[in-house]
């Protein structure tokens, strides 16, 4: 991606990397919490529905009044400080988690972090 590249309203694959400088734990919908500690990490998403990756990007740059997917619920606590996509028509969140997983290391969430439609551990590294 070229640093002044936007996203379109074609569907793609999407990563935000997000930084949070607190300790906390973060009520993710009714059932989970994710422990905070300062640092980094990088959600990856895919858009493939109308707006495609613009619109799901606007979409995440928002921190949500009502969450609807766990990312928008952690956005409350992470502030969002880059967005890497591709316009490739084919699902690639799954092996972009895989790959920054393999290559950040990190501790993975204690639960499917935003990979409830597929078989992945998490989406979040």
């Amino acid at each position: 991606m070229m640093p002044d590249a936007r996203p379109d309203a074609r569907p793609g694959t999407y990563a935000l990397v997000l930084h949070t400088t607190v300790t906390a734990v973060a009520a993710i919908g009714r059932r989970h919490a994710l422990p905070l500690t300062p640092g980094w990490m990088v959600y990856a998403g895919s858009a493939f529905g109308p707006g495609g990756v613009a619109a799901r990007v606007a979409h995440h740059r928002r921190r949500a009044d009502r969450p609807h997917w766990h990312i928008d619920a952690l956005r409350r606590w992470a502030a969002l400080e880059a967005v890497w996509f591709s316009h490739d028509p084919l699902r690639r969140e799954c092996l972009w988690a895989a790959v920054l997983a393999e290559e950040l290391g990190g501790r993975p969430p204690p639960f499917r972090f935003g990979a409830s439609d597929c078989r992945y551990p998490a989406h979040l590294g």
